[in-house]
């Protein structure tokens, strides 16, 4: 169980910390950019990688870099902490974003429908089929936090003897 307790067996330096940042953002900008891939060009691509990049990597330090201090100070230094945070930060704004910050409102009139024809937004009101629709999602995106959460920490960190 000993990620449950605090542990100050790591130490992390501000170069780690940037690298780990760049290293998730390499990670989520090639698989946004490979998301469509075959809808544009090579220089389209090579452009979207360069703003994907710089999305997650703000994204990632503006969202996640609070909530990792305040973990790091606590002492939840672990392996699992990381994974969990990840998981959970990537999968709540995922959910956020798709559920207008979850009122369930949007600020467009908008009606929208999946391929199988159900019913997601009605006249900018998120239906149940939305809500089930965006928790499915969040937890897929989540699996990627976890894995980002798992990198970051894998470079950042480094174990010294207690």
């Amino acid at each position: 169980m000993g990620f449950l307790s605090r542990t100050t067996g790591y130490i992390v330096t501000e170069r780690r910390v940037f690298i780990a940042l760049n290293a998730a953002a390499a990670i989520g900008a090639v698989l946004l950019t490979l998301f469509w891939a075959s809808l544009a060009k090579p220089v389209e691509l090579m452009i979207a990688y360069f703003f994907a990049h710089l999305i997650w990597f703000f994204a990632i330090a503006c969202l996640g870099g609070p909530i990792w201090m305040a973990m790091h100070q606590f002492g939840l230094r672990h392996w699992v902490h990381a994974g969990l945070a990840g998981g959970v930060v990537l999968g709540l704004a995922c959910m956020a974003l798709m559920t207008g910050f979850f009122t369930g409102y949007s600020n467009f009139h908008q009606s929208e429908t999946r391929a199988a024809g159900q019913w997601i937004w009605v006249d900018g009101k998120i239906t149940a089929e939305g809500w089930s629709d965006a928790l499915k999602s969040s937890l897929w995106i989540s699996l990627l936090g976890i894995i980002l959460g798992l990198v970051i920490w894998r470079i950042a960190y480094r174990r010294i003897a207690v």
